[in-house]
């Protein structure tokens, strides 16, 4: 068997490893406890954000990756509570709107659902390709994007204030705008800690070329009105 044949075998391995332990992982959720664990964790993240992302980067057992999932749900619920809200706020009561634009912006709602997934996905899986010692779990590598993450997810939280007034985008898009440059940085610090790179300068081309990889796709599935 070649090395590609060989990588593959072990993506699809991994692959579907990921999501036995992700029914696994749903079936043992206890929401009222969990959702509590959760945001104390999120808590402690903002007071050691780089020793938690490199601390769950090492871990190999699964042991965050409850914390992600209940973070992906809170994150994605949120993006659909918010596109749903401004498209109920701009809906025109018109024959030709209900049944032309309206269901296609309806559509639109439905695949937004799905970004923040996607995008945790596509980084995730770009990191397990680039890491051919395969020394890390896919699960790990979910978890350690997830929390690099949060501040994006918090963005978007921030976002539902909309749903009581429109003037809230003068705080909420800057505030977006910072958490998203946040979550680039706290993004290299969980690549490098999943690759295993110790030196910024061996590190940060490989970094570059992370991100062409991330957009490349991103580039692709905009072709399907899907933006990560």
């Amino acid at each position: 068997m070649d090395e590609n044949s060989s990588n593959t075998e072990n993506l699809k391995k991994e692959t579907v490893e990921t999501v036995n332990d992700l029914k696994e992982t749903i079936k043992s959720v206890d929401i009222k406890r969990d959702t509590v664990e959760t945001k104390g964790f999120i808590s402690y993240f903002y007071t050691k954000p780089l020793e938690t992302i490199k601390e769950i980067s090492e871990e190999n057992s699964g042991k965050y990756f409850k914390y992600a999932i209940i973070i992906l749900v809170i994150w994605s619920i949120a993006v659909l509570l918010t596109k749903s809200g401004i498209l109920f706020f701009n809906i025109k009561w018109e024959f030709g709107y209900i049944f032309g634009d309206f269901l296609k912006n309806s559509l639109g709602v439905i695949k937004s659902l799905f970004e923040p997934i996607l995008k945790i996905i596509t980084m995730s899986f770009i990191l397990l390709i680039f890491n051919k010692n395969r020394k890390k779990k896919l699960t790990s590598i979910i978890s350690a994007v997830t929390t690099a993450y949060i501040p994006v997810a918090i963005a978007e939280v921030s976002k539902l204030l909309i749903l009581i007034s429109s003037d809230v985008t003068k705080i909420t898009n800057p505030f977006s705008n910072l958490c998203s440059a946040i979550t680039i940085i706290l993004t290299y610090f969980a690549a490098k800690n999943v690759l295993e790179i110790e030196k910024h300068s061996d590190f940060i081309k490989k970094f570059i070329l992370i991100e062409v990889c991330y957009y490349g796709i991103y580039f692709v599935l905009t072709f399907l009105g899907i933006y990560i």
